[in-house]
């Protein structure tokens, strides 16, 4: 009879405005993907922590704990999204004060620009675009908003975007784990609230010129809806 060796766990704490999900992993890949995904915001010690998550393989396959969503597939990408997720979510359950959108954020000076809108609509792309150019990075997919003062929260996920086929995305591409990591350095990401300034609902179609032209307010509200 053999008796399985228990591996030793890892932990990493991400956190964000001083709550913290804490994430342990027997398994070194899980952990370098967590490390990764949340570059700029891991802690050295979860001491709040509001939640945990627990990935562990043993040489098997992988068992997610504490996780909001359930695994498909069972691969590697499959349960890197299913911990980020899960720490997204709990970090916005451990913050109802603030409005959650689904969007990206970059900064330009004192002020904050939020790009919002379903998948496929470019906004990773336009955010790391801009930061490329300058801008300040806050965050992308998620935004967390202070409706008491207007301000933009980083929320510094590491960024990803699609890259770019050459063609229409239909939808069931959109769902596949097609976006690759964007690195930025320490100086480019922002770390204090930003005023919101502007707020702009990418629209994107193959061979069109770029333009920007103003949105009337009841039409942004429906498209916040």
């Amino acid at each position: 009879m053999v008796t399985p060796i228990a591996h030793e766990l890892h932990m990493r704490s991400v956190t964000f405005q001083g709550k913290e999900v804490a994430v342990c992993s027997d398994a070194p890949e899980v952990v370098a993907g967590v490390e990764n995904m949340f570059s700029a915001m891991l802690a050295t010690a979860a001491t709040r922590a509001v939640g945990q998550i627990k990935v562990c393989r043993n040489g098997g396959p992988y068992h997610i704990t504490s996780n909001a969503v359930g695994l498909g597939d069972g691969s590697l990408a499959d349960v890197l999204r299913c911990v980020r997720f899960s720490a997204i979510q709990m970090l916005i359950q451990a913050r109802p004060d603030l409005l959650w959108l689904h969007a990206g954020a970059a900064g330009s000076g004192h002020r904050a620009m939020l790009l919002t809108g379903a998948r496929g609509r470019g906004k990773s792309t336009l955010v790391t675009g801009l930061c490329a150019r300058g801008w300040t990075y806050l965050s992308d997919d998620v935004v967390p908003l202070d409706p008491r003062t207007s301000r933009v929260v980083p929320f510094p996920i590491t960024p990803a975007k699609r890259v770019f086929p050459g063609q229409e995305m239909p939808a069931d591409w959109l769902r596949k784990p097609t976006k690759v990591e964007v690195t930025l350095t320490a100086e480019a990401i922002g770390r204090q609230p930003v005023p919101l300034h502007a707020l702009v609902f990418p629209r994107y179609a193959l061979d069109v010129p770029a333009e920007l032209s103003p949105c009337p307010p009841a039409e942004a509200v429906v498209a916040l809806l």
